[in-house]
């Protein structure tokens, strides 16, 4: 009976001073309410930005990977072991053969040695093409995949340097080959156009904004494509528009764009060249297609 006595007169004081207390709060209930409200929304935020981080700490690595010579270089050491291994035997047997020529002066003997041993170049010939060959495989494909990468995240900083670092090197092939392949060389230019038409487009820093467009123009000037029906889509246009605008914003590269409008107003080699890459293009067999006539950026 006295537990229950205790236990009865313990209930009632927790009871009173509960009540004592939420009379005194009432007044700043509202305070207390937005006070937590805030505070949920302190967390939430603060756990986005920490998932946010993590991503593109991940981007980073990401972009890292795809550019990295030694990642490459694994992932084809990796993936060529066994092409590998029959290349050194080839040079061994090779080696063994040049070793151990016939011991008379007979002329078929001779004769079969030598046609070994051709063999044998010719085997390590072509397993050397197969790796080479290869490792062309695995570096485009890593080039494809840090290019999606890039227009997936293009909003962020880590998608932007991806984007630059594929277009740098699309904008690269695409040049060396403008003559010599021009179907393959406008490929690779489109490419870098587009990516970095994106990075214009997303970039916040007001430096790559105007990177962006810098090396854009480059682009242009350098693809060269013809619209006969808008003028304004011509490539040359596009370029000199292009600098124009970073003239007026007076951006960092402002005297370079400077100096590239003078050559492009005035320069007739953009013609010539220009007129070289369309007849070689019509002399392959594969007819022009600019932005008018169903070709990129048609829409």
């Amino acid at each position: 009976m006295k537990t229950e006595r205790r236990h009865t007169l313990q209930t009632n004081w927790l009871a009173d001073h509960l009540g004592q207390w939420l009379k005194k709060i009432k007044p700043y209930t509202n305070h207390i309410i937005t006070g937590a409200c805030v505070l949920a929304a302190v967390v939430v935020v603060w756990v986005l930005v920490a998932r946010w981080w993590g991503d593109e700490d991940e981007l980073w690595r990401l972009r890292a990977e795809k550019v990295s010579g030694i990642s490459l270089n694994r992932e084809w050491a990796s993936d060529t072991a066994g092409t590998q291994k029959q290349l050194q035997e080839a040079f061994d047997a090779h080696n063994k053969l040049m070793q151990s020529p016939p011991i008379n002066n007979d002329a078929e003997a001779q004769q079969e040695h030598q046609r070994r041993i051709r063999e044998a170049n010719d085997k390590i010939a072509a397993l050397r093409t197969e790796l080479q060959n290869r490792q062309t495989v695995i570096r485009e494909r890593r080039h494809d995949e840090l290019r999606e990468l890039a227009k997936k995240n293009i909003r962020t900083k880590a998608g932007q340097a991806a984007a630059f670092e594929a277009a740098g090197r699309d904008f690269a092939e695409g040049a060396d080959s403008l003559l010599s392949d021009p179907i393959r060389a406008r490929e690779k230019l489109d490419q870098a156009a587009e990516l970095l038409e994106l990075v214009k487009k997303h970039a916040q820093d007001k430096l790559l904004r105007h990177r962006a467009q810098f090396e854009l123009a480059r682009v242009y000037e350098t693809r060269l494509r013809r619209d006969r029906q808008r003028e304004s889509d011509d490539d040359v246009s596009k370029a000199i528009a292009e600098y124009e605008a970073l003239v007026k914003e007076d951006s960092y590269c402002k005297q370079e764009a400077e100096e590239r409008l003078a050559m492009l107003k005035k320069s007739q080699v953009f013609d010539w060249v220009r007129t070289e890459v369309e007849e070689n293009i019509e002399r392959s067999g594969t007819s022009i297609k600019t932005p008018g006539e169903g070709g990129p950026g048609s829409e």
